[in-house]
C-alpha cells in the first residue's frame, strides 16, 4: 500500500512539472548549488524528511514563477500635454480705484461690483437720515456736575470715597429713603375709625352666624331631612331681611 501511494505522489508531481514546463517552455531552470557541508551529518528524522521533500520538489520550486512580476504599468488617464493648454496667469492690475478692494475682487472674479459700492441714486439721497436718540442721563445737569467733580478730584489726587462732604450726602440720601419707606408703610396701614368699626361689626356678624349654624346643626341631627331643609331656608330668609333693614 505504501509503495502504491508513493507511486501516485510521484505521478502527480511529474504531471505538475509537465504543466509548469508547458506554460513556460523556454524559461531557464536555475541550477541548485551544491552544499558545502555533509547533509547526512547530525540530521534528525525531521530534518531528513525535510531534505527528502525538498529534493522531490526541487524541480517544481525552480520552475515556479512569481506572478505579476512583469506586469506593465497602466497607461495614464490624462494627457501630459494638457498642462500647456492652461491659460496664462492674468497680468498685474493697476490700482486705479484708490485702494478699493471690492472693485479689484470684482475684476478678478468677473462679477460686477456690489450694490453697496454703487453711487447712491436720487431717491436714496432724498431720504432723511435717522438721528440718534438723546440720552437724558448724559444730558442731565446732575450727571455733568458729578462728572466735573470727579475729574477735579482725580487731578488733585483726592480719594472721593474718603471726603466728608460725600459721606454727608450719602447719609442724607439714606435718611430720605428710610423716611419714604416708613411713610408708604404708614399710609398702607392707616385706616379711619369708620373702617375699623365696620370691620368689628362684620366680625361680630360672622361669629353670630357661626353660632346659629352650630345650634341648628345640633338640633337637626336627630330631625328628618325635610325639617333640615326648612330650617336652612328660613335661616337664609331671615339673614336677607336683616341685611335689607
Amino acid at each position: 500500500m505504501l509503495f502504491l501511494l508513493q507511486e501516485e505522489k510521484e505521478k502527480k508531481i511529474r504531471h505538475f512539472e509537465d504543466m509548469q514546463n508547458s506554460f513556460y517552455p523556454n524559461y531557464p531552470i536555475p541550477e541548485t548549488p551544491t552544499p558545502d557541508y555533509d547533509c547526512d551529518d547530525g540530521l534528525d528524522e525531521k530534518d531528513a524528511k525535510a531534505l527528502t521533500f525538498v529534493k522531490k520538489f526541487e524541480s517544481v520550486l525552480s520552475n515556479a514563477v512569481i506572478e505579476n512580476i512583469e506586469i506593465p504599468e497602466p497607461a495614464p488617464d490624462y494627457n501630459e500635454d494638457e498642462g500647456e493648454s492652461f491659460p496664462p496667469p492674468p497680468p498685474p492690475l493697476d490700482v486705479e480705484d484708490n485702494g478699493n478692494k471690492d472693485s479689484l475682487e470684482s475684476k478678478l472674479n468677473g462679477h460686477p461690483p456690489s450694490a453697496a459700492m454703487k453711487p447712491p441714486s436720487e431717491d436714496e439721497t432724498a431720504q432723511i437720515p435717522p438721528k440718534k436718540i438723546a440720552n437724558p442721563c448724559l444730558q442731565s445737569r446732575e450727571r455733568q456736575a458729578l462728572h466735573k467733580e470727579l475729574l477735579l478730584n482725580y487731578r488733585r489726587g483726592v480719594n472721593v470715597l474718603q471726603k466728608p462732604e460725600l459721606n454727608k450726602i450719602l447719609e442724607k440720601r439714606k435718611e430720605t429713603q428710610r423716611h419714604k419707606e416708613w411713610e408708604d408703610q404708614h399710609q398702607c396701614n392707616k385706616r379711619t375709625s369708620l373702617e375699623l368699626k365696620l370691620e368689628e361689626r362684620a366680625n361680630k356678624m360672622k361669629e353670630e352666624e357661626s353660632q346659629r349654624m352650630k345650634s341648628i346643626s345640633e338640633k337637626s341631627e336627630n330631625a328628618p331631612e325635610y325639617l333640615k331643609m326648612h330650617a336652612r331656608i328660613t335661616h337664609k330668609a331671615e339673614n336677607k331681611n336683616k341685611n335689607v333693614t
